[in-house]
C-alpha cells in the first residue's frame, strides 16, 4: 500500500509541478506579494496605501502587516484550491480513462490520499509564493528604509504556516470531495460561494460584541480570530510579536483543520471504484418503477419519415440561435447546483436584510431606494462569481460533455452559438435581478412598509444595474475565448476584480479606462436621479461600444475544431475577417472614438479633471502656501445683501451682492485676502474704497487686494461682488449637486 500511494504521490507531484498552469499561479501570487509590500512601502507617489497603520508607527514588514496581507491574498486563492484540488481526482474523469484506473489493484487509500497529498503540496509550493514575493519585495532598495524594521524570516514564514497550511488544508478536502464524489467541477464552484457566505456571515456576528468570540472560533479562514487577538496590540507589539497560537486561534484552527481531515474521512468512505457515480436508493427506485411500467414490446407499425427542406439562410440561422439560447438558459437555470449558489446568495440577502431601515443607528423607513442599496450591493459579489463561473460553463459546455466535435462540424456560424450562450447568460442575470425584486418587496412588507415602488425597482435592477452586469457579461466571455482555459479564464476574471480594486491607488481613476464604470449615480425620494443620470449613459452607450468591439473579437477567436495553438487561431481569426466583423469592429471603433472624444472634452477641457492624489497635493501646496495668513487681522462681514439667480434646468447659479465689512480689531488693516471657490467665474468685484489687487491664485482660488489707505479700527467698507457658477458638460465624478431640479442647497 506505502508504494502504491508514493507512486501516486510522485506522479501527482510531477504532473502538476510540469504545468505551465501551477508556475502561472506561482508567478501570480508572487508578483501580488511584491507589489503590495512596494505599494505600502512608497515605491510609487502615486499609490497611497496602508495596512493596519503600516507607513507610520508600524512597520510594512512586521509580523501584523505581513500576516494581514497573507490572509486576505490567501483568500483569493480559494479558486486555485478549486482548480487544483478538484482536478486532481476530475481529470480521469474527464479524460474517460477511470474505468481502467478502477480495474487496477490499487488500494483506496493510495488512490485517494496520493492524489490528495500531491495535489495538496503543490498548492502549497504555490502558496508559497505569497511570503516569498513580500520578501523580495521587503528588500528592495528603492523602498523608503523609515517604514521597514530589521529583516525576520520568521515574520513572513510564521503567517503562512499559522494561516496558509490549515486554511488550504480544510478548502482542499472541501473541493477534492466535491469532486471526488459528484465527479463534476461545478459543484467546486458551489463550495466556494458556501464558503464566501461562511466567511461573510462570521463578519456579521462580530458586529455583535457578545459574539466575537463564537464569530473567530467559526471563521474558516481565521482572519476574525487574528483580528480578535490583535485588536489591542500597541504599534510596538504590532512589530515584534508573532501571532501566538493560543486562544481562540488556536481552537479555530484545530476546529477547520478537524473539519478538514473529517471530510476526508468521508470522501473515503462514499468512495466507490465503480464505473459510474453511485445514485441515491430513492432515485435507483424511481428508475426501477419507471422500467416495469414501460411495455418490454410494442406493436410493430410502419415508421414514416418526414420530409425534410434544408435551409442555411438568415431566418435558420436565427431558428438556431433561439433554440440554442432556450437549451443554455435551461441548462444553468435547471441544475441543482445553480439554485445552491442562489441559496447561498438569498441566505445572505437575508442576514442584510437586518440593516434596511437603519440609518448611523436611527430607525427608518424601508423604503425603496435604501432597500436596493443594502440588498443589491449585497448580491453584487455573488452576481460577480456566478457570471465568472457560468460564463466559463456556457463556453466550455460542448467540450465538456465531449460532443464538441459533433457541433463544430454543424452548419452554424460563429455568431449563432456565440450570441445564444452571452444572451442566456443575460437572462440568468436578469433572472437573479428578479430574486433581488422579490427579495426587497418581502423586506419592506415583513417590516410593514407597502409603499414598494415598483417603477423604481425596475429602473434600477433591470435598467442601470443590469447594464453594468451585461458589460460585465461580454468581457468575461472575451476571457474565457481568448484565453481558451477554463480556470485560468477564472482567476483572470478574479485577477481583473481585485486589480480594479487598486486601480484608485494606482492613479487610474479616469471612467474612460475603467471597463463598465461611470460617474456613480444617487437616488433620492425627493429629486430622483437628478444630474447623475445624464453623464450616466453617455459613459454607457461609450462602454457599450467597447462591447460590441470585443464581442466581435470573440466571435473571431470562438474556437472550433481540435486545433488550439495560437498560431493557428490567429490565423483563423484573420480568415473569419470578412465584411460582417469589418463593419462590426468598424461601427464599434466610430463609436468609441466619437463617444470617447465627447466624454474626454466634457470631462477634461469643459470640467477639470483631477485625480485625488492631485486634489491631496493642492490641498497640501495650499496650506503650505497660506498658512502664514492664518491668523491675520481681517475685518468681520456685518452686513449682508445677496440677490440670487437659480436655474434648475442648467444647473446654474448666478449671484450678486454686497458685504459690509468692519474693523473690529484694534489695528489697521492694509489688505483684504479673499477665499473664492475654484468653480465660481468673477463677473465682477470691487470694494466702496480704493483697492488693488496684489496677488491672484485662481488655481486655489485665493486673492488679496491691498487697500490705499488701511481700514482702522471701528471703520467699515463695503464690498461689491457678481459671481457665477456655470456647469458645463459633465464631470468625471458628478460633485455639482448644489442645484438641481428639486431641492437645490448651496451655502
Amino acid at each position: 500500500m506505502s508504494g502504491q500511494f508514493a507512486g501516486i504521490l510522485r506522479f501527482e507531484l510531477g504532473y502538476y509541478l510540469r504545468r505551465i498552469s501551477t508556475w502561472v499561479y506561482f508567478g501570480i501570487f508572487l508578483a501580488l506579494g511584491f507589489l503590495l509590500v512596494n505599494a505600502i512601502g512608497g515605491a510609487w507617489q502615486s499609490v497611497s496605501m496602508a495596512v493596519g497603520g503600516s507607513g507610520g508607527n508600524v512597520h510594512v514588514n512586521s509580523p501584523y502587516v505581513i500576516s494581514a496581507i497573507t490572509g486576505v491574498l490567501s483568500l483569493f486563492g480559494v479558486l486555485v484550491t478549486a482548480a487544483l484540488l478538484g482536478n486532481a481526482v476530475y481529470r480521469d474523469y474527464e479524460a474517460g480513462i477511470h474505468p481502467l484506473f478502477f480495474t487496477t489493484p490499487v488500494s483506496r487509500f493510495a488512490y485517494l490520499g496520493g492524489r490528495f497529498t500531491g495535489a495538496l503540496l503543490v498548492n502549497l509550493v504555490i502558496f508559497l509564493a505569497i511570503p516569498l514575493g513580500m520578501m523580495i519585495g521587503s528588500l528592495m532598495p528603492y523602498l523608503d528604509a523609515e517604514k521597514f524594521g530589521a529583516f525576520r524570516l520568521m515574520n513572513f514564514l510564521h503567517p503562512y504556516l499559522v494561516l496558509v497550511l490549515p486554511n488550504l488544508l480544510f478548502t482542499g478536502a472541501i473541493f477534492f470531495a466535491l469532486a471526488a464524489l459528484t465527479r463534476q467541477m461545478l459543484p467546486n464552484y458551489v463550495g466556494g460561494a458556501m464558503l464566501l457566505v461562511g466567511y461573510l456571515l462570521a463578519g456579521n456576528l462580530t458586529q455583535d460584541l457578545e459574539n466575537e468570540r463564537l464569530a473567530a472560533i467559526l471563521d474558516p479562514f481565521g482572519m476574525q480570530a487574528f483580528e480578535l487577538m490583535t485588536k489591542y496590540w500597541t504599534p510596538v507589539e504590532r512589530n515584534t510579536q508573532l501571532l501566538a497560537l493560543s486562544g481562540e486561534l488556536l481552537y479555530n484552527r484545530l476546529l477547520w483543520m478537524g473539519v478538514g481531515l473529517a471530510i476526508f474521512a468521508f470522501v473515503y468512505h462514499r468512495f466507490r471504484f465503480s464505473h459510474v457515480a453511485p445514485e441515491r436508493r430513492w432515485r435507483r427506485k424511481k428508475a426501477a418503477a419507471a422500467l416495469e411500467e414501460r411495455s418490454p414490446y410494442a406493436a410493430p407499425h410502419r415508421l414514416v419519415l418526414p420530409v425534410v427542406t434544408r435551409s442555411f439562410g438568415f431566418g435558420a440561422n436565427l431558428r438556431q440561435y433561439f433554440s440554442l439560447v432556450r437549451r443554455s438558459f435551461r441548462g444553468i437555470v435547471a441544475n441543482r447546483y445553480f439554485f445552491a449558489i442562489v441559496g447561498a446568495g438569498l441566505l445572505f440577502l437575508i442576514f442584510s436584510a437586518n440593516q434596511v431601515g437603519k440609518l448611523y443607528g436611527t430607525t427608518t423607513w424601508p423604503v425603496t431606494y435604501q432597500v436596493l442599496e443594502v440588498l443589491g450591493g449585497t448580491f453584487a459579489l455573488f452576481m460577480l462569481i456566478i457570471i465568472t463561473f457560468y460564463a466559463g460553463e456556457l463556453v466550455w459546455h460542448e467540450r465538456d460533455v465531449k460532443i464538441s466535435q459533433v457541433q463544430d462540424a454543424m452548419p452554424v456560424p460563429n455568431w449563432v452559438p456565440f450570441l445564444a450562450k452571452l444572451t442566456a447568460l443575460g437572462l440568468m442575470v436578469a433572472l437573479l435581478q428578479g430574486v433581488i425584486l422579490v427579495a426587497g418587496v418581502l423586506t419592506q412588507a415583513f417590516k410593514g412598509y407597502t409603499n414598494f415602488e415598483l417603477g423604481l425597482y425596475v429602473r434600477s435592477l433591470f435598467g442601470l444595474q443590469l447594464v453594468d452586469y451585461l458589460l460585465l457579461c461580454v468581457l468575461v466571455m472575451l476571457v474565457q475565448v481568448l484565453v481558451n482555459h477554463k480556470y485560468m479564464g477564472h482567476l483572470i476574471v478574479v485577477l481583473y476584480f481585485a486589480f480594479n480594486l487598486f486601480m484608485g491607488q494606482l492613479g487610474l481613476e479616469h471612467n474612460l479606462y475603467q471597463y463598465g464604470s461611470d460617474p456613480g449615480s444617487t437616488y433620492s425620494d425627493m429629486n430622483g436621479y437628478g444630474p447623475f443620470l445624464v453623464p450616466f449613459l453617455w459613459f454607457k452607450a461609450y462602454w457599450a461600444a467597447w462591447a460590441i468591439f470585443f464581442a466581435a473579437l470573440t466571435n473571431l477567436f470562438w474556437m472550433r475544431g481540435q486545433e488550439t495553438g495560437g498560431r493557428w487561431r490567429v490565423r483563423l481569426a484573420r480568415m473569419r475577417f470578412q465584411r460582417p466583423a469589418l463593419g462590426a469592429a468598424a461601427v464599434a471603433s466610430v463609436l468609441i472614438l466619437g463617444l470617447g472624444g465627447f466624454i474626454f472634452y466634457n470631462t477634461n477641457v469643459a470640467n477639470e479633471y483631477r485625480t485625488s492624489k492631485e486634489t491631496q497635493r493642492s490641498a497640501v501646496e495650499y496650506e503650505r502656501l497660506y498658512k502664514r495668513y492664518e491668523g491675520i487681522a481681517q475685518p468681520r462681514i456685518v452686513g449682508v445683501t445677496v440677490e440670487v439667480d437659480i436655474f434648475p434646468a442648467a444647473q446654474d447659479l448666478m449671484v450678486r451682492g454686497e458685504y459690509r465689512l468692519l474693523n473690529r480689531t484694534d489695528a489697521p488693516i492694509d489688505s483684504l485676502h479673499l477665499r473664492i471657490l475654484r468653480e465660481a467665474a468673477i463677473r465682477g468685484l470691487s470694494f466702496s474704497r480704493p483697492a488693488e489687487r496684489a496677488h491672484a491664485d485662481e488655481e486655489h482660488g485665493y486673492y488679496i487686494y491691498a487697500l490705499a489707505s488701511p481700514l482702522q479700527p471701528g471703520d467699515s467698507l463695503r464690498l461689491e461682488f457678481e459671481l457665477a457658477y456655470v456647469s458645463r458638460g459633465f464631470e468625471n465624478r458628478v460633485t455639482n449637486t448644489q442645484v438641481v431640479e428639486n431641492g437645490t442647497f448651496f451655502n
